[in-house]
Parts: C-alpha cells; sequence; structure tokens
C-alpha cells in the first residue's frame, strides 16, 4: 500500500457472472482518482504476481465515503465531533430505553467507551458510553 493510505474495507463478491474484489481505501487529506489508479495498479500487479486471487476477477478502489464504516478504535479518535450512526450486539440501557441502534455526535473514547452524544431523543439519556466490544456495525452519517 501508499504511506498514509489504509484499506478501509474488503469485499470479494459475484457480480453476474463476474467475481469482484472491491477495497475501499482512505488518507487523511483524502482520496482522489490519481489515488485509487494508482493503488489499483500497485495492488492488481502484486495481486496477479501472487496469484492470491484465483480465476478472473475484477477489481476496484474507491473511497469509502460519505457514510465511511468506523472499524478501528483510532477511527473513533480521528472522527471526534462527527454524526455517527452506530448498531451494537445486544441492546443497553435500562427498561423500556434498551435499544441496539444508535445515532448521535461522536464524543472520542475513554478507555474502551465510545462517548456518543445522543441526537434529539427524549427517551435517552443525552450522552451514552458504548462499549467497543459490543459495537456491530457503524458509519459516519451526513446530516443535511
Amino acid at each position: 500500500m501508499l504511506p498514509g493510505c489504509e484499506v478501509v474495507d474488503v469485499e470479494y463478491t459475484k457480480d453476474g457472472r463476474d467475481w469482484v474484489l472491491r477495497l475501499s481505501v482512505d488518507r487523511p487529506s483524502g482520496v482522489d482518482l490519481e489515488l485509487c489508479a494508482t493503488v489499483s495498479s500497485r495492488l492488481s500487479g502484486a495481486l496477479d504476481t501472487h496469484d492470491v486471487v484465483p480465476g478472473s476477477y475484477r477489481l476496484e478502489v474507491s473511497s469509502p465515503g460519505l457514510t465511511r464504516p468506523l472499524r478501528k478504535r483510532e477511527d473513533y479518535i480521528r472522527f471526534k465531533d462527527h454524526l455517527v450512526v452506530l448498531r451494537t450486539f445486544r441492546p443497553l440501557g435500562e427498561d423500556a430505553g434498551r435499544r441496539k441502534s444508535f445515532r448521535g455526535m461522536l464524543r472520542g473514547m475513554d478507555g474502551s467507551d465510545i462517548l456518543l452524544e445522543m441526537d434529539g431523543d427524549a427517551d435517552q439519556a443525552p450522552s451514552v458510553r458504548i462499549p467497543f466490544d459490543l459495537i456491530s456495525k457503524a458509519n459516519l452519517e451526513v446530516d443535511f
């Protein structure tokens, strides 16, 4: 990979009759067409040389998009003060307030907990702590 560039997501899937290897890449300065082309060229050569993926496939390299997934602890630090949507493996909270879906402003991490300022839900505490290990899926959210 290129310095300062990270792989955010990898998907190997069937698209009609073809197999597709999709990579989402990111870097602090953002992703542009030139970066995607460079990563694609370098990675394609390496994959073909080492025959990592059997048979024929199509390689697609893109940015993770506006609703980028958050996967690593570092993501929750990097995207502090961004709007996020996340789901947990099991319901959190007490009694009627138990839920698995959360939307709010990411306020960072405290130890192994994600700090989330809830988004306008009167039935919930204004801020919640969600253990990192209980998060099944998290994405940045676009607020228009």
